[in-house]
């Protein structure tokens, strides 16, 4: 990637300037430099959070100083991780497995259901507002969290948490990014403080160097450099602070995250009653 990286000067030089000037360019170098595929083990040189996290399966990883909640009839995970790292496909699998074991939270944003379709393949999981609608609910107090990706917001309305709460399955879904993890545990804590929540982070296991290039190859050069690089070493170097149990994800022949979602599903199953 590092040659690839070099001959996008020309035309993104103001970009590169911009995030070798970054706090995440370093970090970014040293992961250039490690060819193992990125485990908690292998990140811990470069983010020394990523050692108080044990390996308790094939591709689970539990942090030490997060004791997961008992066996319970209901729980919360939030499903987090770095652009590309699979996630909505390991959703989409595990729901497929479990059935109606899962109940996601939808998501409020303003971006163009079509664009969405085009890239994501789904729509179910969003409500759609325009800008207008957004700022509205903003002012009014509805949202537990929003952030700005990509020049569209999104958002998660108290009345979708409500709503996914109200469903029988045994386990509710938030899938999002490591601040609005934050941002929904605390919200949880102060409101259904007896409702146990787990935060997941998916963590691609494949060397940096092939992830970063996945990165610019699905989601393009210039958004790659402009801000989703910067922000998936950032989620990268948080997952130790906020997540609880960290998934991997490696790469598979069909493309399908089989061999995640089952290791997902079968720790939930760990935890439900």
């Amino acid at each position: 990637m590092t040659s690839e990286l070099l001959s996008k000067i020309p035309t993104y030089k103001h970009l590169l300037t911009d995030f070798v000037r970054s706090p995440e360019a370093m970090p970014f170098f040293h992961l250039l430099r490690d060819g193992q595929p990125m485990t908690p083990i292998s990140l811990r040189n470069i983010f020394p959070g990523y050692g108080s996290f044990t390996q308790v399966g094939e591709l689970i990883f539990c942090n030490n100083k997060k004791p997961l909640p008992g066996k319970c009839p209901k729980a919360v995970f939030t499903l987090m991780g770095p652009s590309t790292a699979g996630k909505d496909e390991v959703l989409k699998t595990a729901s497929y497995r479990m059935f109606e074991g899962i109940t996601r939270i939808l998501t409020v944003t303003n971006r163009l259901r079509d664009s969405v379709v085009r890239r994501e393949g789904l729509t179910s999981e969003y409500i759609f507002c325009s800008a207008e609608e957004i700022e509205q609910m903003i002012a009014a107090g509805q949202f537990i969290e929003t952030v700005i990706q990509g020049g569209f917001t999104y958002g998660t309305p108290t009345a979708s948490v409500e709503a996914a709460l109200l469903e029988k399955s045994p386990f509710v879904v938030w899938r999002g990014d490591v601040n609005g993890s934050i941002a929904m545990r605390g919200w949880f804590a102060e409101h259904y403080p007896e409702t146990p929540f787990v935060s997941l982070f998916v963590l691609p296991n494949m060397p940096p160097r092939q992830y970063f290039q996945r990165l610019a190859d699905k989601r393009g050069w210039e958004d790659t450099i402009r801000w989703r690089l910067k922000r998936a070493i950032h989620d990268l170097a948080m997952a130790p602070s906020v997540a609880d149990v960290i998934l991997l994800n490696p790469p598979e022949p069909g493309g399908k995250p089989i061999r995640a979602a089952a290791a997902m599903c079968e720790f939930l199953e760990s935890l439900r009653v």
